[in-house]
Order: structure tokens, then sequence, then C-alpha cells
């Protein structure tokens, strides 16, 4: 149709096609830039909420001290409050972006397959999609607890790199560097190991 009307057999009409696409163009650019500014903003909030209630806490009655000095159940707090909230912001904003969308999709897909199938078409969606989340369940079990002690080493190796940074003018003055050495090198080992681990599983 474009071609045809380009060529001069109805320059009104390919213009009113032209300008038309264009309005769609600018209307998706406005939503996807809608959406992204709007999960931004959800982000920053969420972060500075969640951040702020977590310090609140963690200040008060020298909490800090007592979880980074006295107790062992909570390994690299500062890695909580810092990497973990910032991942768990990002995910849910982007969750929400897909959130925005997936009502609709939903509903159109199990529209067309009802009107192309009719009710068989929307069970075997459906059904697709529970066994597919119960075999990916059953799989990705495994992989859930390797990660977290993954993260867990992670979190480790960059404490002794915070430590040695705070600590370097004693370590030189007693001669460390085989010690520091030696543990660095066996945490990084176990880092990598754990995610080998997570790599054949997967």
């Amino acid at each position: 149709v474009v071609s045809t009307q380009s060529t001069g057999r109805d320059k009104d009409g390919f213009y009113h096609h032209l300008w038309v696409a264009l309005w769609w163009v600018l209307a998706i650019v406005l939503i996807r830039s809608s959406k992204s500014f709007a999960a931004g903003a959800l982000y920053i909030q969420w972060r500075w909420n969640l951040t702020e209630a977590l310090h609140l806490q963690y200040f008060s009655n020298k909490l800090y001290y007592d979880m980074n000095c006295m107790r062992n159940d909570i390994d690299n707090p500062d890695m909580r409050i810092t990497q973990d909230v910032e991942k768990l912001t990002d995910t849910l904003q982007s969750i929400i972006l897909q959130l925005v969308v997936f009502p609709g999709v939903v509903i159109y897909y199990t529209y067309k397959c009802w009107v192309t199938m009719g009710y068989l078409g929307p069970v075997c969606i459906y059904g697709y999609f529970v066994v597919a989340c119960f075999f990916n369940r059953l799989l990705m079990s495994p992989i859930v607890g390797e990660v977290f002690q993954l993260e867990r080493k992670e979190g480790y190796f960059r404490y002794l790199h915070v430590g040695l940074r705070t600590t370097a003018e004693a370590a030189a003055f007693v001669d460390a560097e085989k010690v520091e050495s030696d543990n660095f090198r066996e945490t990084l080992k176990s880092i990598l190991r754990s995610k080998q681990r997570i790599v054949r599983k997967q």
C-alpha cells in the first residue's frame, strides 16, 4: 500500500498513513518512557524507605556493634543493607514494569486462543504455564541454596579487602603479606568452587 501510494497515485493517502504511523511511534515512545520513569521513581523511593528503616534499627541500641562483633548468625550486615537492598528494589521495579503490561497481554492472547481453538486453546496455554512453573521450581530449588552461599562468600571476600585496607599499616609492619595472600587465595578458590557447582547444576 505504502509503495503504491508513494509513487504518486495517492499522495494524500501516503501522507495520511505516514502521519498516523508517526503518531503511533510517538505514543509508544511516550508510554515506554513513562513506564521507565515511574519504575525509576519507585526504585528511588523504595530504596530510600527501606534503607532508612534498616538504618533506624541498625543504629539504635548499639545494634551495629552487636551484629558486627558479637553475633555470628548474621553475615555481612553492611552488604545486606547496601547490596541486597539495591538488588531487591531494582528487581521490584523491573517486576512492576512487567506487571503494567502483563494483564493486558494475558487477556488479549487468552481471547485470541479462545477465538482460534475454542476452550481448548486457553486450557492448553494455562496448562503449559502450570507445568513449566512446576518443573522450573523443581530444577531451580537446588541452585537457590548455592547462590546464597556464593553471595555470602562474595561478601566475606569483599570484607577481607576492606579489612586489609583498614589494617594495611599494621599488616605491613608485621610482614603479613604471605598470610594475607594465602587467606585471599583460599577464599577466592572457595568462591569459584561455589560458582562451578552452580554452573554444573544449571
